[in-house]
């Protein structure tokens, strides 16, 4: 019986282990609330009314995840859409998200702590980021300038509330970017949607739900397998 149990632990942690490395899995994910603001801005000479700012996105009813919209040529409802996720840093050369991984992730990563703030200052730096994403992974050929927000594919028009922080902090991130060089440190993930129409594309940072599963299925028998040498002893 021992034995057996000790297989089953084996065999649970090493496929939770390697669960990011098989199959994209696809999940459901609904969206729950957008923290930032509305905006006007310009895309592919289009005018949108857009929400700008950090998503929450909760996937087959388990973990919330943080969202930065990484495409603007489809739009997202709040019911369930399915989507896939994986890593996406160093990028998988055989499917490699269609935007620029490594300053999209720097951004995300690097300034975490002010889009995670509370208050107005929060939501100012979640606008903002959004801003800097949709400059950094919209533009195809993307590099720093002053008047980013009015040249390219996308631009930046007049904000609803007159709300200069958000272009500001915007700026302030895309140009630490692009004096940056290197390799992210830190590993995100790219939601990549499946549902027909499809919907937006995201980047975000969770676990994926089946991993924690699996982990903590063998982290359940090791205890039980714990409990029972104490009891014997």
């Amino acid at each position: 019986m021992r034995k057996i149990l000790l297989f089953l632990v084996a065999g649970l942690l090493v496929q939770g282990l390697l669960g990011v490395a098989l199959a994209d899995p696809t999940y459901s994910m609904s969206m729950s609330s957008l923290k930032g603001y509305n905006r006007h801005i310009t895309y592919n000479g289009g005018d949108m009314h857009v929400g700008c700012g950090v998503l929450a996105g909760t996937f087959d009813g388990g973990p919330i995840a943080d969202l930065f919209c990484v495409d603007l040529d489809h739009t997202f409802g709040w019911s369930d859409s399915w989507y896939t996720y994986r890593e996406v840093v160093p990028p998988d050369p055989a499917s490699p998200p269609p935007f620029n991984t490594k300053d999209a992730m720097y951004a995300y990563f690097t300034y975490r702590p002010n889009w995670s703030g509370s208050g107005t200052a929060g939501k100012q730096w979640a606008a903002g980021t959004q801003m800097a994403l949709w400059e950094i992974t919209q533009e195809s050929s993307w590099s720093y300038s002053s008047n980013w927000y009015s040249t390219g594919m996308f631009q930046d028009d007049t904000d609803y509330h007159g709300n200069d922080a958000i272009r500001q902090n915007a700026d302030t991130i895309l140009q630490a970017v692009d004096s940056w060089s290197g390799t992210p440190t830190q590993y995100g993930y790219y939601y990549q949607p499946t549902d027909a129409p499809p919907g937006q594309g995201f980047i975000g940072d969770v676990p994926e739900p089946g991993t924690l599963f699996l982990m903590g299925g063998g982290m359940l028998v090791a205890g039980v397998l714990a409990w029972r040498k104490r009891r014997r002893s």
